[in-house]
C-alpha cells in the first residue's frame, strides 16, 4: 500500500450538525468519491441547546476576547468547541492520522487530477496540512515566486507549461499564514500540539483567527508550533469550475478543496 493510499485510508471525520440534515445529503457520497474510505459524522456542538460555558470549562479554555465578534458569535464559539472535541477524541483514540472536514466541503475536478501529485511533492515532516483554505498571499514572504507569477499571468500561465506538477519551489506547496479549517489533516503529534496550544492561551476567539494569528506571530497568542503546509492550487489550476462566484467564496476557495458557495450557516453561523 503505497502513501497516498494509507492518507485516504486514514478516519475522516464530517463535522455536522444534527439539526441540519439536509446539508448531510450527498456529503459522505462527496467524501467517498473523492477517495477516502474512512468517513463518519462527527455531531457538531449546537450553540442553540448546549452548555457551551461549560465545555469552555471542560477543555480549560482561556478568557472568550471579541475578535470577530466571537464573544457575540455563539456559531462561532460552536465550531471552535466542535473542531476541538475532535481533536480531543483524535487523542484519546490515538489515531495516527485524522482528516477534518466541516459539512459544506465539495471535490472540484482538480482533486481527482492533482491531489496525489501534491500529496506526492508535499515534505514529508508535515504535522498539518490544509488541503482547502484561505491563503493569505498578501503574507508570503518577498521576494516569492507565487506572487511574482501572480502579477504577471503571462509569466504564471508558462510556468505552467514548464513545471506542470505542485513544487514548494513555485509555492504550490506553501507555508503561508490562511484561515478557514474546512478541511485539513493531522497526525498524532498535529492533534496533541495543536490542542495543547490552543488550551494554553490566556484568550480564545475563533478557531481559525487563533491559528492564522499563531502563524503570523501575533502577539495575541503564541507562535504557532506545528510544521505546517497548504496546498495552493492557483498556480496550476487558475480558473477550475466551482471555484465561485462569491469574492468572499472564492477567498477560501484556493486549495484542492472547496466550499459550497450556499445560503444559511452550517457548522459556523450567527444562527447557530
Amino acid at each position: 500500500m503505497g502513501p497516498w493510499q494509507q492518507f485516504l485510508e486514514a478516519p475522516a471525520f464530517c463535522i455536522n450538525l444534527e439539526r441540519r440534515p439536509d446539508r448531510r445529503d450527498g456529503l459522505l457520497q462527496r467524501l467517498g468519491e473523492a477517495g477516502f474510505s474512512r468517513v463518519s459524522i462527527w455531531p457538531a456542538v449546537d450553540a442553540r441547546s448546549e452548555d457551551l460555558e461549560a465545555l469552555f470549562e471542560r477543555h480549560g479554555l482561556g478568557r472568550p476576547i471579541d475578535v470577530d465578534r466571537f464573544t457575540a458569535r455563539r456559531g462561532s464559539q460552536g465550531s471552535l468547541l466542535s473542531h476541538l472535541g475532535l481533536l480531543a477524541h483524535a487523542i484519546e483514540r490515538d489515531l495516527p492520522m485524522v482528516h477534518i472536514f466541516e459539512d459544506d466541503v465539495f471535490f472540484p475536478p482538480i482533486w481527482t487530477t492533482h491531489a496525489k501529485v501534491f500529496h506526492d511533492a508535499t515534505p514529508a515532516d508535515w504535522e498539518l496540512l490544509f488541503l482547502g483554505s484561505q491563503l493569505l498571499y498578501e503574507e508570503l514572504p518577498w521576494p516569492s515566486p507565487f506572487r511574482f507569477l501572480d502579477r504577471h499571468p503571462r509569466l504564471r500561465s508558462a510556468s505552467r507549461r514548464v513545471v506542470s506538477r505542485p513544487t514548494p519551489l513555485l509555492q504550490d506547496i506553501v507555508v503561508c499564514p490562511l484561515f478557514c479549517t474546512h478541511a485539513y489533516t493531522f497526525t498524532q503529534a498535529g492533534c496533541r500540539q495543536l490542542y495543547a496550544w490552543l488550551t494554553g492561551q490566556p484568550v480564545v476567539y475563533g478557531y481559525d483567527f487563533m491559528i492564522c494569528d499563531g502563524m503570523r506571530n501575533s502577539p495575541r497568542v503564541s507562535s504557532f508550533p506545528l510544521k505546517w503546509y497548504a496546498w495552493n492550487s492557483l498556480r496550476l489550476c487558475p480558473d477550475p469550475a466551482g471555484r465561485g462566484t462569491d469574492p468572499a467564496i472564492t477567498r477560501r476557495n484556493r486549495g484542492l478543496v472547496f466550499q459550497l458557495e450556499e445560503d444559511g450557516p452550517g457548522v459556523v453561523g450567527d444562527k447557530l
